[in-house]
Order: C-alpha cells, then sequence, then structure tokens
C-alpha cells in the first residue's frame, strides 16, 4: 500500500481497485498477517528456554568451568533473550502474555482447581488418571536421566542441568508437558548421558566377564536397536499398539471412522438450525474450521484464554439438566451436537436431550448426533424429521455406515497389499463402540446391544466390551446375562475392577450380602474402591450396625467426591447415630456451601429431629425441603412418609411415598427402607413395589 498517506487515502486506493484485485490485495494481507503471526511465535516461544541457558551459562562463566572467551558469547545470548521478549509486546497480547506463564502453571495445571481436576492433559503422569505408553517412557526417560545426573553432572554445562530440572518438573506436573521434557533431554541431556555411559563403561572393565564381553555388546548395539525400531514400526502401524495401549487412535491416512462430526457439521451447514449450536469442548476447533464465517462455536481447547466462568458452566451443564437449560438460554442455544464418544461422559445431559419433550433429535450418524430444540423452528418453518432413537434397526443402519467409512479409510492405506498381507490391520472397533455407548446412555438397548455384540466380533478379548455389554443387559433387565458377561470380563482379565465392583452391586441388589463383600475384598486386594461402591458397602454395614466401620467408608467416598452432597448428608446421618452431633452439623453446612440449592442438607435435618425425637420440627424441616430449590427431591417425602409410619399414620405415608415415586424415586428403595416395614401388610404398599422387589420385601419381612 502507498506508505506515508493517513487511512482514508489508504481505504479509497483500495476501493478504487477492481473487485477482483481487491480480493488479491486482501489475500496477500491476510497471509503476510499469517507470516508475521508465525515469525512472531517462533520468536517468542523460547524466551523460558533463553532465560535458563543465560543463567546457567552465567553461572559458568562466574565459577570459570569453562575457558576465556564466554564473554562475547554470553553478550550475544543476552542481547537475543531481550530481543525475544521485547517481541511479545508486537503480539495482540503486549504486557499480559508475559503473564501466561504463570496462569498456566497455578490456575490452570498445578494445584487443586478447577482444571488440574477435570482436564487429562493437566493430571500428573503417575497420578492414577490412566497409564498409557507414553507414561511408561517418560518414566523411563526420568529415571535414567535421574541415574546420570550423580555420575556425570560434571560433563553437563549448567544451563543443561537448569533446562532438565525446569522440564522434568513440568512434566511431572502434567502430562501434557511430557513431549517438552522428551525434546529437552534430546538436546540438553546428550554430555550426561553419554558421561553416565562412560563411567559405567569404566567401572565395569575392572571385571573381567565384563571386559570380555564389552566390545560384541557395543557391535550388537546398533543392529539390535535397528531390529525393535522396525519391530515397533510394525506395532505402531498394524494397529496393535493402539489396541494395547487403550487411547481410542488408530494409525491411517484420511479421515478416521467416526471420530470427527463431519456429517454432523454438513447437516447443520445445510439446514436452518435455530439458534446457537452448544456442543463438547472435543470437537471445537474441528467445527470452527468447518463452520466459520457462518457459524461460531461454543467453546474448544485453548482452556488459556477462556474464561473460568465459560469452563465451570460447560462442565456443569453435562451432568446438572437444569443448569444445561439455563445455560442455554443465556447463550441462546437452540442445537445441541454431541459426539457420541463423549457420551458417557454427559450421560445426565444427553439423557435430558433423549427423553425431554423440548428436544428432537433430528440427524445421528457414527461420530455425533444433533438435537433441536422443539420450539425453536424458524417463524413460518417447520420442525425437521424426528429420528427416532428407541428404533432397534437403528443399530444396524449404524453398522452399515461404519462399514462403509471404515472401506473409505481402508482404500487410502499406504501400505501395498503384498505387505499388508503380511503385517494385517488389528481390528479396533472405536466407533462401534461410541455409538454403543450413546444407545446405552439413553436406554436403547436393543441397538447397543447390536453395537457391543459387533464390537466383540472384533475383539473378543477386550474385557471391557463384555462388562459394557453386560451394563447394557443389566438396564434391560436380562440380568442373568449381565452376570455371565461380568464374570466373561473377569476370566479375561481378573484384575479389571470396573466387573468386580458391577458383579457386588448385582449380588447386593440380589441380597447376597456375604458375596458383595468378597467382592469389594478382593478389589481392595488391587487396588481402592470408588466413591460409588463405598457408598454401597458403607450403607451396608450401617444396616449391619457396625458404624465405625460405615463411617470410615464414607469418610473415604466424600475423599474421593467432595461435591457430591448425598454422600455429605449421609455421612451426617451416621454421625448422628455415632453420637458426633458437631461433625454431623459440619458436614451439614459443607453440603449447603457446595450446592446451596440442594434440598438435601434439609432432609439431613429433618432426620436428624427426627433421630432425636422431635417429630415435629421434623415434619417442618423436611415439608420445607419438599419445595427447596425448585428440584424434584424425591428424598423428602420418602424421609415423611418413615415418619408418618412410625407414627401410625399410614395413609399419610402412602400418600408421601407416591409423591417420593413421582418425583423420581426408584421403586425399589422402597423395599430397602427399613423404616417402611411396617406398611408391609398393606396392599396399597405392596402396589407400588415392582414384581421382583415385591418378592424380596414379602422375604425380608419375614426376618427377625
Amino acid at each position: 500500500l502507498p506508505r506515508g498517506e493517513g487511512l482514508g487515502v489508504r481505504a479509497g486506493w483500495l476501493a478504487s481497485l477492481a473487485e477482483s484485485e481487491a480480493d488479491e490485495v486482501i489475500q496477500e494481507l491476510v497471509d503476510f498477517r499469517v507470516r508475521v503471526k508465525r515469525w512472531l511465535e517462533a520468536v517468542t516461544l523460547p524466551i523460558d528456554q533463553l532465560v535458563l541457558t543465560l543463567a546457567g551459562d552465567s553461572l559458568d562463566h562466574l565459577l570459570r568451568r569453562r575457558a576465556g572467551g564466554r564473554a562475547p558469547v554470553l553478550r550475544a545470548l543476552g542481547a537475543a533473550t531481550g530481543a525475544a521478549a521485547a517481541g511479545t509486546l508486537l503480539t495482540p497480547y503486549g504486557w499480559r502474555g508475559w503473564d501466561l506463564p504463570r496462569r498456566l502453571l497455578f490456575e490452570r495445571i498445578a494445584g487443586e482447581n478447577l482444571y488440574a481436576r477435570s482436564i487429562a492433559e493437566f493430571q500428573a503422569p503417575f497420578s492414577g488418571f490412566g497409564t498409557t505408553a507414553a507414561i511408561i517412557a517418560f518414566a523411563m526417560l526420568a529415571i535414567a536421566l535421574l541415574a546420570a545426573i550423580p555420575l556425570a553432572w560434571r560433563h553437563a554445562r549448567a544451563a543443561d542441568l537448569l533446562l532438565l530440572a525446569a522440564g522434568l518438573m513440568l512434566a511431572l506436573l502434567a502430562r501434557r508437558n511430557i513431549p517438552l521434557f522428551t525434546l529437552i533431554l534430546l538436546g540438553a541431556g546428550g554430555p550426561l548421558l553419554r558421561g553416565a555411559r562412560d563411567r559405567i563403561g569404566s567401572a565395569l572393565t575392572r571385571f573381567p566377564i565384563a571386559a570380555a564381553g564389552a566390545a560384541p555388546a557395543r557391535r550388537l548395539a546398533v543392529p539390535a536397536l535397528g531390529v525393535l525400531s522396525v519391530l515397533l514400526l510394525a506395532d505402531v502401524w498394524s494397529n496393535r499398539f493402539f489396541a494395547r495401549d487403550g487411547t481410542q487412535r488408530v494409525l491411517g491416512r484420511g479421515e478416521a471412522p467416526g471420530h470427527y462430526p463431519w456429517e454432523a457439521s454438513e447437516y447443520v451447514l445445510r439446514n436452518p438450525v435455530p439458534g446457537e449450536v452448544l456442543h463438547d469442548m472435543s470437537v471445537g476447533g474441528f467445527l470452527e474450521w468447518r463452520w466459520y464465517p457462518e457459524r461460531r462455536a461454543f467453546i474448544d481447547g485453548r482452556l488459556e484464554v477462556h474464561d473460568r466462568s465459560l469452563f465451570t458452566d460447560y462442565l456443569r451443564l453435562q451432568q446438572d439438566p437444569q443448569r444445561f437449560e439455563q445455560v442455554a438460554r443465556r447463550y441462546g442455544v437452540g442445537t445441541v451436537l454431541w459426539p457420541l464418544r463423549r457420551s458417557a461422559d454427559a450421560a445426565p445431559l444427553v439423557r435430558h436431550l433423549a427423553r425431554d419433550e423440548g428436544w428432537l433429535p433430528v440427524h445421528i450418524d457414527p461420530a455425533a448426533a444433533i438435537f433441536v430444540r422443539r420450539d425453536g423452528a424458524p417463524a413460518g418453518g417447520t420442525a425437521p424429521p424426528r429420528v427416532d432413537l428407541g428404533d432397534p434397526a437403528l443399530g444396524a443402519r449404524m453398522l452399515e455406515e461404519i462399514r462403509r467409512e471404515r472401506l473409505a479409510a481402508a482404500g487410502s492405506d499406504p501400505l501395498p497389499g503384498w505387505l499388508r498381507r503380511l503385517l494385517p490391520l488389528r481390528a479396533i472397533p472405536i466407533p462401534e463402540v461410541n455409538a454403543a455407548l450413546f444407545f446405552g446412555v439413553i436406554g436403547s438397548a436393543g441397538a447397543a446391544e447390536t453395537l457391543f455384540r459387533a464390537a466383540l466380533a472384533q475383539a473378543p478379548d477386550e474385557a471391557r466390551l463384555h462388562y459394557d455389554l453386560g451394563i447394557v443387559l443389566e438396564e434391560a433387565g436380562r440380568v442373568e446375562e449381565a452376570r455371565v458377561a461380568y464374570a466373561d470380563a473377569i476370566a479375561i482379565a481378573p484384575a479389571f475392577v470396573p466387573a468386580r465392583l458391577a458383579l457386588a452391586r448385582r449380588r447386593l441388589a440380589e441380597g447376597d450380602a456375604e458375596g458383595a463383600l468378597r467382592e469389594w475384598a478382593l478389589v481392595e486386594r488391587r487396588g481402592a474402591l470408588d466413591a460409588r461402591a463405598l457408598e454401597a458397602r458403607g450403607a451396608l454395614l450401617a444396616r449391619r450396625g457396625r458404624l465405625d466401620e460405615a463411617i470410615a467408608d464414607f469418610r473415604e467416598a466424600v475423599a474421593r467426591d467432595p461435591r457430591r452432597v448425598s454422600l455429605r448428608t449421609d455421612l451426617a446421618l451416621l454421625y448422628v447415630r455415632r453420637g458426633m452431633p458437631q461433625l454431623a452439623s459440619d458436614e451439614i453446612r459443607r453440603a449447603r456451601r457446595i450446592d446451596p440449592e440442594s434440598c438435601l442438607p434439609g432432609v439431613a435435618e429433618g432426620r436428624i429431629m427426627a433421630v432425636e425425637g422431635d417429630l415435629g420440627g421434623a415434619e417442618k424441616a423436611l415439608l420445607e425441603a419438599t419445595g427447596a430449590g425448585g428440584a424434584p427431591c424425591p428424598e423428602a417425602p420418602l424421609a415423611l412418609a418413615a415418619i408418618y409410619a412410625a407414627t401410625g399414620r399410614s395413609d399419610e405415608a402412602l400418600g408421601a411415598l407416591r409423591e417420593a415415586l413421582s418425583r423420581g424415586l426408584p421403586p425399589a428403595v422402597l423395599s430397602s427402607e427399613p423404616s417402611l416395614r411396617i406398611l408391609f401388610g398393606r396392599r396399597e404398599f405392596r402396589d407400588l413395589l415392582p414384581g421382583e422387589a415385591e418378592a424380596g420385601a414379602e422375604e425380608r419381612r419375614e426376618e427377625p
């Protein structure tokens, strides 16, 4: 553009060009901006490493650990560091960019915060979040480095040691930093590892046997490394590496079947869907690429720049349909695009969308499902056709689409056919499993079973698939088949904890308390119980009067799931039974602080009053809790029914139980509540029980 002219002159000059020429100039300006941005990123990225290198080399210079002539190098390094620091001021963030490392470290990664608890890449490598091949490889590298430092630290520059220490610390804080540590180790760890190798070699030469074998070992080292590399390459190329790693990845070229929501994103562009589109964070970047500039994305993976309140809303709306509706109204959301592989993590939201009459399922493919607000059709338009998610044949149609996608992906396989016959691909049924989980979450057992059995046909030795199939069968009421599926999972992997926990839950539901306790004990030999299992065992122990053990289980459950209000209120009731009223009050206060709108703290206070003999105060507190927060709260009328039954007001107790059931209380709970045993003789009460639970209730009524 002409230099030395004002903005208006430049704008007029640009407008005077022909439209095609203007587009060309604008594109050149965009390209130039991209090049400048990349240059600035390249300059500003290594500032922290430049500072550490400058500090280390300066320390070496001061201690005279190196020969003279370092001063010019230090001056050049200092100038480069200063220039890079100044270059950050040219980025859109300006001075705020200097605060990014602090925010990443203290507000995103380190410490107990929302991001560190919720994002896998922010988890520490050895926190138990999940062990992969990358974690094992990092452990081996870290052990090699820590073993080499005391042997050969004099061989390394101070700058190398500082860089390695910083990289190792960051990698231990969060697994997202493991690649950074690996790159630093490749560049700065060479002198250390080489020095340690030479020192160990010198020590071994003192032993005749080791000295005699040193030369052949050196000659064989490189060929052996080559063979191992080829075997690893074959392992990765055939997908066996990813099948063992359990990371839902495959090796290939082109589109990964069932991974990115390509069809769903095209549906949104082609059809007038209402409002803004809410989606999972994992596909935000993909949707921005597909939709810009026609549509905006809701959230993407750039957690460094997102507001904390948005991320909090994003997490909570997945578990709380009421919060979802509030957020949807606030942002004008009329459409939800949800990837099937994230349906289990957001089960309450997915179930709400599939079952609530206010939302309409309009599209589903192997990667994603789309729901639109029923009353959100454009003015004068009609609602799009509904997809029947309960259709059992939907599973077969999904399998056919997955087959077509897999054939298309196989057509881009870079290996020639003869080599692929020697090195066949290992089947990893990722799209089948993701679709099966979605149908399992929404309660469409027929489609879920079809997809899980198709996945098992490809990977029959996967314990988790047998377990997932068992969950679907159990939800469908096919209890015996579910137990067989859990047993198959345990037979394949005896240490597979979820299957044993499911088997324990099944035994407990069938009245085999001792069998459930045995399964829990077997799990504890290999690790720790999860919060749900601890809660179930604690409740069982409490019913048997073993209050100290029950309290210990509930305390551990609270430690594992500290934000679940129901755990804290149940623990408060146990404290009251044990004669610890102050601890009970503390737990109820914490529960109210976690969720001020929950009715459960009020229910707990009412039940505590009843235990203490204040039945009038208890009834008043429970009536107030019944309408608290606008939530259904079936626990309040259930507790009221217990008080009414204990005081001989059977008709009022039955009315309260009907109210609890209308609010969503599972009918099976009625047969397991000891305080309601007095009602077992009333036909009206037995009519409220499901058939299997009624039979069990009759048996328990005869127990002393």
